[in-house]
């Protein structure tokens, strides 16, 4: 599929140059209450309903509001969002 089947560029530079499209507010890639692409997801999508940010020479993590499991199951601990920041890293190497 084209980028532009499934992704739309944003104005502003930060934090990402695309913007993932939806069909009736949902994931274009939502099929039958799963993800069809989801051994090749985006790095977005890997780390939703979490969004990341560089700040003061650290990262700040910043959940989604559309989210409907936000406060549901188990708090995640420190060592989850290094996780997430370690896997960030080797995939942002894999691109450049």
């Amino acid at each position: 599929m084209r980028l532009s089947g499934f992704a739309a560029s944003v104005s502003s530079p930060k934090p990402f140059k695309y913007v993932m499209k939806k069909k009736n507010r949902k994931c274009v890639f939502l099929k039958n209450g799963g993800c069809s692409i989801y051994m090749h997801r985006p790095l977005l999508c890997r780390f939703y309903p979490f969004s990341v940010e560089k700040h003061n020479g650290g990262y700040i993590f910043k959940a989604s509001d559309e989210c409907p499991g936000i406060g549901l199951g188990d708090a995640l601990k420190e060592d989850d969002f290094k996780e997430m920041l370690t896997e960030a890293n080797g995939v942002l190497a894999k691109a450049f």
